[in-house]
């Protein structure tokens, strides 16, 4: 087992990849053994942005001693917004993970075969889930995707923890306490 190398700057490495937190690690895992399972066919961590808005700028003429210089200055910058992960579903998680006739059902919601996931942490230090909220709002007005918060900890005891989770991060080693309480991909699927 890969251990999780210790943060850079505010990055975490697992298998080559760079997350933003642990957080996202832990989602990832879950989402591995998902794709093992048959029950994705995909998912993409960080996809394309969506652009919420443009930048404003507006124009300007500067008065110099000998002539007048046409100027631009920017008052508002851009404001794109980057979900954390893409899923494509396969049909056979319909009925497990999601309902395909009520949009919010099950632990996943999927429109078009596809989830759009946020990864936010049990306790949220710097309160990015209230700017998280108006990015959601803002990202289902503009383009009609739900973006979806997870806890991958809340999401773990709901449905089913995946193995890797039950290691430790830095050492790989096999942490009793989790191991004991935790549920199986297949356990879950099987409604044990």
């Amino acid at each position: 087992m890969t251990p999780i190398l210790n943060p850079s700057k505010g990055v975490y490495t697992y298998n080559c990849v760079e997350y933003d937190s642990k957080e996202e690690i832990y989602f990832s895992w879950y989402l591995d053994e998902l794709f093992t399972a048959g029950y994705i066919a995909e998912y993409d961590y960080q996809p394309p942005s969506f652009n919420l808005s443009e930048s404003v700028k507006y124009s300007w003429v500067k008065e110099l001693k000998t002539k007048n210089k046409s100027m631009e200055t920017t008052l508002l910058q851009p404001h794109d917004y980057t979900a954390d992960f893409k899923i494509a579903w396969n049909t056979t998680a319909d009925n497990i993970f999601f309902d395909l006739n009520k949009l919010k059902s099950g632990p996943f919601v999927v429109k078009y075969g596809l989830s759009f996931i946020d990864v936010k942490p049990s306790f949220d230090k710097h309160n990015m889930t209230r700017k998280f909220h108006i990015d959601q709002k803002w990202v289902y007005q503009r383009f009609g995707v739900y973006v979806q918060k997870v806890v991958p900890q809340k999401l773990f005891k709901a449905t089913f923890t995946p193995n890797r989770y039950l290691y430790t991060d830095k050492s790989a080693k096999l942490s009793s306490p989790i191991f004991r309480s935790a549920t199986p991909l297949m356990t879950f699927i099987k409604g044990g």
